[in-house]
């Protein structure tokens, strides 16, 4: 059965992960501080390897039937964690070559190990095995619970129990969305790295281990007197550089599809995690997880109430502001509401410097210290020149306050602070200003207090 195909491949993948951990923790403890970074990686394996055999151990004595999905996602981490313990184990090796005739950790072997698990490369490893593992966690948490149920432990009412179940499997698909975005941004680096590379000349990624070769040819008066070097051979040809992953083969992009909903049936978007991140966005993961991996989602009546309760407070949460009365706490005089029915616009800005999409939510207005925050959206179409008063009517009739313009004034937060605009300033020209300093400043309509 394929089930147990799958903890055949997890077995005989723990074993060898537990060998290499408990040989690089060794390896760490005989180089004193240098082996810290050692260590941290070590532990990555050996909780992985923890956790993929809670997972073999529920597959080999299941009542449940899991998906052929649920094991192709298994057999794939497996595959994958077999290669990031491949390159571990290179990395490992390596290092332990270069210091095999010192008795004592040298500063520049100290340096060599920090150096190494800085680079972008080895972070990826890292990243890759803690989302790896966290996919996992959400895969043996889901099984668990579909042991459960065949089992009957699940009654129509909702108990604690449930109640419980469900919100460890929506904090634990949080925290695998949090690794895999972690994952992707040093997927993005290292994809810079490699067409940086490209760049030099004579030199790609597959004839750049040469270089140490074609560097012996040095002269011998220029090394005697200058110290400097003399590459006296001819270039080599450069040769086709490897072809990196495409987006849709990086891990980030598959671990990430792993956890969707059995009815997504569209194709990776960056910013679909950002949905997620938070309780609102997982409040029916659980029994979806159950539906996609086991055969077990049709008899989950008290995991199915228990979400759609859940669902139910998030989606009031969500739209709080969407019929909220604008007016302020303290005052005499309170703003009159004009606009009802405020419906909140989903946004996603491209970060100029990384191109990764960043999702900043919806427009909001909040409240802040008798203030109201206006939105990104509320001020972009403005100009540098515009003056105090054309800035401030806007502001106001964006965000549906009727109110005479000597009732309020424009305040711009920065750094814990507040300043409040005169008449004759340019707000959005000082609002570019503080940016330019990186303050991260808020421009803000703010009530007049009468003393």
């Amino acid at each position: 059965m394929a089930e147990f195909a799958a903890a055949a491949s997890i077995i005989a993948l723990v074993a060898t992960g537990t060998k290499l951990a408990i040989a690089t923790f060794d390896f760490a403890s005989t180089i004193g501080s240098a082996g810290k970074e050692l260590q941290h990686i070590a532990a990555e394996v050996s909780d992985i390897c923890s956790v993929l055999k809670q997972l073999q151990v529920v597959l080999s004595h299941a009542h449940f039937r899991p998906s052929v999905e649920a094991l192709a996602s298994v057999t794939r981490i497996v595959k994958q964690c077999q290669e990031v313990f491949g390159e571990i184990d290179e990395i490992v090796n390596g290092l332990r070559g270069s210091n095999n005739e010192e008795l004592f950790p040298t500063p520049d072997f100290t340096n060599k190990i920090k150096w190494t698990f800085k680079r972008s490369k080895v972070l990826v490893l890292r990243t890759t095995l803690e989302a790896c593992k966290s996919t996992l966690s959400v895969m043996l948490m889901t099984m668990l619970l579909a042991e459960r149920v065949s089992q009957g432990g699940i009654r129509e009412a909702v108990s604690v129990a449930d109640e419980h179940d469900a919100a460890m499997c929506q904090s634990l698909v949080i925290a695998q969305q949090c690794a895999v975005e972690r994952l992707e941004q040093y997927e993005d680096e290292v994809e810079k790295e490699e067409e940086t590379a490209k760049l030099l000349p004579g030199v790609t990624s597959n004839n750049r281990a040469n270089v140490a070769h074609r560097r012996r040819s040095r002269g011998r008066l220029v090394r005697m007197f200058t110290g400097l070097s003399v590459v006296t051979d001819l270039p080599v040809a450069s040769q086709p550089s490897i072809q990196l992953p495409t987006r849709s083969e990086r891990a980030s992009i598959w671990l990430d599809s792993i956890l969707a909903a059995p009815d997504d049936t569209s194709g990776p978007h960056p910013g679909r995690r950002q949905k997620r991140i938070s309780s609102a966005g997982t409040a029916t993961a659980p029994l979806q997880l159950l539906k996609k991996w086991t055969d077990q989602g049709g008899h989950a009546e008290g995991i199915s109430e228990a979400t759609q309760v859940t669902a139910r407070l998030a989606s009031t949460a969500e739209g709080m502001w969407r019929d909220s009365a604008f007016s302020f706490s303290d005052g005499k005089k309170e703003a009159e509401v004009v606009v009802s029915n405020v419906q909140r616009v989903g946004t996603d800005l491209i970060s100029p410097k990384t191109g990764r999409v960043q999702s900043i939510g919806f427009h909001k207005v909040l409240g802040h210290d008798s203030a109201i925050e206006v939105a990104e959206a509320c001020v972009s179409g403005h100009h540098a020149d515009d003056t105090y008063d054309v800035v401030l009517q806007s502001m106001l009739l964006e965000t549906g306050i009727a109110s005479k313009g000597n009732d309020m004034t424009l305040c711009i937060y920065f750094g814990g602070k507040a300043r409040v605009l005169r008449a004759k300033d340019k707000p959005m020209a000082l609002l570019a200003q503080y940016e330019e300093m990186e303050m991260e400043p808020r421009l803000v309509v703010k009530q007049k207090h009468n003393t």
